[in-house]
């Protein structure tokens, strides 16, 4: 009867033990699939802040995490433009960064986009242009100005043989100081 009694409390604390140790571990991989999961639209700002210069429109970008957890995001990926006119060409600059920037709440990120003012052409037009950047395989986010407007002017050529050259760059962590 002992000995019976001995096996029950080995084999309950046993139980016990595997329970707690299974928990531990189902709570550290929670907190570790949460901390690798990529960020959603939602979970970050996309700011555009658009600067003229010499004949020459910069404009800095800013991803922020806002909200309350760590995520990733993407950072090997280049900054993409979308328009609506022919003749703009987009080319990249420098080396894309890390394969993945894991963003703590608040933290942020930094890309830039140059183009001409005014490019020098027999004629110039107003076109709509807007900058989103790929955040994951599934996801990507729209860079939005003060205002909210994710469409900027871009001054193009009214030829179609003359394009508008457009330089964009990948992630960094630092803010990026116009060249």
């Amino acid at each position: 009867m002992k000995r019976t009694l001995g096996l029950i409390s080995i084999l309950l604390i046993l139980i016990f033990v595997t329970y707690t140790i299974g928990n531990y571990l189902d709570a550290k991989n929670t907190k570790l699939l949460i901390a690798d999961q990529y960020c959603g639209p939602t979970d970050l700002s996309a700011q555009i802040e658009i600067g003229h210069a010499a004949g020459n429109v910069y404009g800095n970008l800013t991803l922020q995490n806002i909200s309350n957890k760590e995520c990733k995001i993407i950072g090997n990926n280049f900054v993409d433009a979308t328009y609506t006119v022919q003749n703009i060409s987009v080319s990249q600059q420098g080396q894309a960064s890390v394969s993945i920037y894991r963003l703590q709440p608040n933290q942020k990120v930094y890309s830039m986009v140059h183009y001409p003012n005014g490019p020098q052409c027999s004629g110039t037009k107003a076109a709509p242009i807007s900058f989103s950047y790929k955040i994951s395989p599934t996801a990507s986010i729209e860079f939005k100005d003060a205002n909210g407007q994710t469409n900027q002017e871009i001054m193009t050529c009214l030829s179609l043989t003359e394009p508008t050259d457009v330089q964009v760059w990948s992630l960094f962590s630092n803010s990026i100081i116009n060249p």
